[in-house]
């Protein structure tokens, strides 16, 4: 009997960490390559985890609510994907030269989590005090339940354009991380601006993160007034802008939060001479 319940503790604690991971990390798009040429199939991967940018849990297709790309102003559907081991694997053929803006949105999820799983949720999105504030009067008289809904969002660059400044117009998702500067000329010594849009507005006081590849932890900043967000990114590679914006729901129990993020490449610093 003893035997018995250790295996069901164990698995009830299995089940607990699986949920939690399932809200508390995040979903990006992996494109194959950040330039490509018209013409040429891309894929591209749509990928959740806690390693960015290793690939670790794949998408169900069936979770997919929106897949599209904007290329010269023209909005385009992604076909379905297939099933990877790792990721949902999309594809997209860009079919002329310029920026390629493209989006994924996902069907709203619903999970709960116990205390204990609650607070790592808020250590890994950096919760801000409010939103802890509000879970402290419900701690204790009900459990945390919640529904959410994900934003992944990238660039590609086709053929010849940089004249192409599309980066600068959002595509109108609830949640939305906006370049303040051509993406594409980020790079290590040089800031990067973006801001934040909830509902088409600026989206103030709210954590963002960025992680690139090869760092051990995440730098998060906290949006101001106007919903801008500031880094000073210290090394190359692939990157990955990412938010969680948490709020009790109307019936001031359960909880609704939507995920946006971002990926790109920082590039190294500019060589200077001497």
């Amino acid at each position: 009997m003893r035997s018995k319940r250790r295996v069901m503790g164990l698995v009830f604690v299995l089940v607990a960490a699986l949920s939690v991971r399932s809200v508390g990390h995040e979903t990006w798009l992996a494109p194959a390559a950040f330039r490509t040429k018209s013409g040429v199939e891309m894929r591209l991967d749509l990928s959740s985890g806690m390693a960015y940018p290793a690939l670790e849990s794949a998408i169900d297709p069936k979770r997919v609510a929106k897949a599209a790309f904007r290329l010269g102003g023209k909005v385009v559907a992604l076909p379905e994907g297939s099933a990877a081991p790792h990721s949902l694997a999309l594809r997209a053929t860009f079919p002329s030269d310029g920026l390629a803006t493209v989006w994924v949105e996902l069907a709203p999820k619903a999970l709960e989590l116990t205390d204990e799983l609650v607070e790592e949720y808020f250590v890994d999105i950096a919760a801000t005090a409010e939103v802890r504030a509000a879970w402290a009067k419900q701690r204790g008289k009900t459990t945390w339940r919640e529904s959410y809904v994900k934003h992944a969002k990238s660039f590609v660059t086709v053929g010849e354009a940089a004249a192409d400044d599309s980066w600068a117009e959002p595509i109108g998702a609830a949640l939305e991380l906006v370049p303040g500067s051509d993406p594409r000329s980020w790079r290590v010594g040089q800031p990067l601006h973006v801001t934040l849009r909830w509902n088409g507005k600026p989206c103030p006081r709210q954590p963002v993160g960025l992680v690139i590849e090869g760092a051990t932890e995440p730098k998060f900043v906290t949006t101001d007034d106007d919903g801008g967000a500031r880094f000073d990114p210290k090394r190359a590679g692939q990157a990955l802008l990412y938010t969680t914006l948490l709020r009790p729901a109307a019936d001031g129990v359960a909880w609704q939060s939507d995920f946006a993020t971002l990926t790109f490449a920082i590039e190294a610093a500019a060589k200077t001479g001497g």
